[in-house]
């Protein structure tokens, strides 16, 4: 991982989302957790508080204020949840790093067709490493424009393409009360 030393992250980085991974390493960590990376209906439904928003904190355009994109001018992520989180609690669902998705990229997608929906199929723990190809990327990243930090804009990404603009969160099963 770029700028680490000795398996320890920099100074002051603790509060950055984890980038320079794999799609592999990012699903393998999720596992390890108890979870996994998120579909794309999943990451959708929730970056619009389930109703139809156009960005995580409801249809007002984007501002530095709100997300952390190329007119931000930090060029580089910031610390999750410096900006407010949605209706849902969640942070940083636009701009800061594009996030990996359990999803095959698949270039026609409709939300219509997206309930628990998981295109490719489920991937098993031992086929992880022999995943190819793209993978569904959301959110955006701190070099995005205004028209990515949109909860319908997706995008792809090589899964083993490590770079400093695509990190991941997990998705776990909801825990009865």
């Amino acid at each position: 991982m770029a700028r680490w030393r000795s398996g320890h992250y920099p100074d002051g980085s603790a509060d950055l989302p984890v980038v320079f991974i794999t799609w592999s390493a990012a699903q393998s960590y999720c596992r390890w957790r108890g979870g996994r990376l998120p579909s794309e209906a999943e990451w959708e439904y929730v970056a619009r508080s389930a109703d139809d928003r156009e960005f995580p904190w409801g249809n007002q355009l984007p501002s530095p204020d709100l997300a952390n994109y190329s007119a931000s001018n930090n060029g580089e992520p910031v610390a999750v949840g410096s900006y407010a989180p949605n209706d849902f609690g969640v942070y940083d669902l636009a701009g800061n790093v594009w996030e990996f998705l359990l999803d095959e990229w698949a270039p026609n997608y409709s939300a219509a067709d997206q309930i628990n929906r998981i295109a490719g199929g489920p991937v098993a723990d031992e086929e992880i490493a022999n995943v190819v190809g793209r993978r569904a990327v959301r959110g955006a990243s701190f070099g995005g424009s205004v028209v990515n930090l949109r909860t319908r804009w997706r995008d792809s990404h090589v899964i083993s393409n490590a770079t400093e603009f695509v990190g991941f969160r997990c998705a776990y099963p909801k825990v009865e009360r």
